[in-house]
């Protein structure tokens, strides 16, 4: 799992992978790649709307995270998350 998430935050890992690991079992890895700058805006999305308030609230502290989806964060249910 270390690895993953090594993986997973490092921003120089090609978008591909970070799709990949977007979908990991490991809701570490996924709130990683939620945080991760150079993760593409598609995947940014599909983590928004996880059910684990985690992997939002990773996309909710991405910088490059796009203004629509920081939107809908604003909105979630969970205060932490926005």
């Amino acid at each position: 799992m270390g690895v993953r998430r090594g993986v997973g935050e490092n921003p120089s890992t090609p978008p591909d992978i970070l799709a990949r690991l977007a979908v990991d079992k490991d809701k570490g890895v996924q709130w990683n790649v939620g945080e991760n700058p150079s993760t593409p805006p598609r995947v940014l999305g599909w983590l928004a709307k996880d059910e684990d308030w985690m992997v939002r609230c990773g996309v909710a502290k991405n910088p490059s995270a796009p203004p629509k989806i920081l939107a809908k964060l604003a909105k979630d249910e969970y205060w932490w998350v926005s």
